[in-house]
Formats: C-alpha cells, structure tokens, sequence
C-alpha cells in the first residue's frame, strides 16, 4: 500500500511537471499560424527527411492507413535507429472511423522467458547483453498488417531496403544524439562502423549522408 501511495504521489507530482513544462512551450514559443496546414484526405508525419514521403506514397497507391504507417516505421528504423527499430517495439492506437472504435497493440519488448529478478548486477540493466529484451516490433507490424494491411507485404518493406542502398540523410534529432553519445560511439566498434564518417573520423553531423 505505501509503495503504491509512493507511485500515486510521483505521478501526480511527474504530471504536474509535464503539464507546466507544456504551458511554458506553448507561451515561449508559440505555433505560428503561418506553419498550419489543412488537409482533406490523410497527413503522414515522421522524424526522418525520407519518411513521411514513404508513408504518402503507400497512400497513393491505395494503402491503408496501417500500411502507410508499418512503412514509415520501417524508415524511421534508419532514420531514428537511435529510438526505434527492429530491435526494439512499440504501442499503437487504431481507430476505425466507420465503427467509431479505437483499439490498442502493445507490442512492446518482452522479457526472455529464463528472466530472474535478481539477474541484473550493476549497470547490467542498462549495459551489456542482459540489457536486450526480445522484440517486438516486426511481431507488431505483421499482427496490424493480417488485420488492416491492404497492398502487397513488399511493397511496405521495399521502401527501407531501397533506403538503406541509396543513404538516408542524417536528420536534426540524429545528429544530435550522435553528438551526445559521441564518446560512447567512438569507444565500440559495432557503433564506429555504422555511426562514424570514414571521410573524418567523427559520428556522422546533420544533413550527412549515411550509407
């Protein structure tokens, strides 16, 4: 009961922040009006330059709306590696305008199943091996797709791959994770050959083109 009061009184008090934090944006910067856009069929939106143009084009060859979106995640596996990825998993809320109903996916990382509470020793939780949950996300784009999925499974994937051949351009966020965790990046070699310019040495900058 105590440990549950605890968590009620940290929610509250991480709400309240949160919440403050929101107004404070809002009133310091302010969305300009001149940047709304109206659009009468469908909008897709996404972290990386290449993305969101995936997703449309899916729409425009007839789509789903899930197909539109599994395809764009896969893009988002690349351009936003850094927070998504086949590696990892995800929620996702669908809601069916025709039924007015709105149902929900966890596909979220599980723990392997010879898990123990007492596995963890240090920073093995976060470092390491032990760190890696199995995944769900490929699980949770195969489970939308069988209910929702409309065009042919290639033609979601085939987008990414062509990606991963031609280069996506490093984005904004990226370039900037890079830099934070740039010391880390430099001391693995698995993250050096994927993350650092050959040309200079360094994590890749934004608007750098990685193949």
């Amino acid at each position: 009961m105590l440990r549950y009061r605890k968590c009620l009184i940290w929610g509250g008090m991480l709400a309240v922040l949160v919440a403050g934090a929101l107004v404070a944006l809002l009133v310091l910067h302010p969305w300009d009006r001149n940047q709304q856009m109206r659009y009468r069929h469908a909008a897709v939106a996404a972290n990386g330059y290449e993305c969101a143009s995936i997703g449309r084009n899916i729409l425009e060859k007839n789509g789903s709306a899930v197909d539109a979106a599994i395809a764009t995640l896969f893009c988002e596996g690349l351009a936003c590696a850094q927070c998504m990825g086949l590696g990892g998993g995800f929620l996702a809320t669908i809601y069916d305008a025709k039924t007015r109903t709105v149902r929900v996916l966890n596909a979220r990382e599980r723990a392997p199943s010879a898990a123990t509470e007492d596995m963890f020793q240090n920073a093995s939780s976060t470092v390491g091996g032990l760190a890696i949950a199995v995944p769900g996300e490929l699980r949770g784009y195969g489970a939308l797709y069988r209910e929702y999925g409309r065009l042919p499974w290639r033609e979601l994937v085939r987008p990414a791959a062509d990606l991963c051949r031609r280069g996506h351009r490093v984005n904004n966020y990226m370039g900037r994770v890079l830099k934070s965790y740039r010391d880390r990046i430099l001391a693995e070699p698995s993250m050096r050959e994927l993350y650092v310019n050959p040309n200079t040495g360094d994590v890749w900058n934004e608007g750098d083109l990685i193949r």
